[in-house]
């Protein structure tokens, strides 16, 4: 954590009137790891910061949710389109397990979808369009696996 962050951490709380819950909030971040803040990677502190913003500037939120949400909607359709997901009719039936595989090793920062922030999306929307367009009709497997077998890679 930088000292400006630091700043601005200290800041939100005493505007939220939750300065002793500090630890707390840190542990919370951290997932159990740490309760100080210098201990905390860059990533834990940014989305930490943005999370208490939001919470003090909950309107901003709502706009910023609808936006992250549409981003993600069209990564997720991309996806099915290409084949690289099968939407189930109830949702939280879907199998995300390649989905989430190749998130987490080709995607742009190397992680699952929901851990995107709002400024981090359009890139990854970029590369799913840039896929989509390099597929063009084929589907993702189908796509994969001409790439394996061009390459004498055995599946198997």
């Amino acid at each position: 954590m930088t000292a400006k962050q630091r700043k601005m951490f200290f800041a939100y709380l005493n505007t939220l009137g939750i300065k002793e819950q500090r630890k707390d909030i840190v542990l919370q971040y951290t997932e159990g790891r740490t309760d100080s803040t210098k201990e905390m990677t860059q990533d834990e502190v940014l989305l930490m910061l943005q999370d208490l913003l939001i919470q003090i500037n909950p309107p901003e939120y709502e706009v910023q949710k609808k936006e992250v949400s549409k981003m993600r909607s069209k990564i997720i359709a991309i996806a099915s389109k290409i084949g690289m997901v099968e939407l189930k009719e109830n949702f939280k039936e879907t199998d995300w397990s390649y989905f989430n595989a190749w998130m987490m090793q080709y995607g742009y920062l190397h992680k699952r979808l929901p851990k995107y922030k709002l400024n981090e999306l359009p890139k990854l929307v970029s590369q799913f369009e840039q896929m989509e367009k390099n597929i063009g009709k084929v589907k993702f497997y189908d796509y994969v696996d001409d790439i394996l077998a061009e390459n004498n890679i055995s599946t198997t």
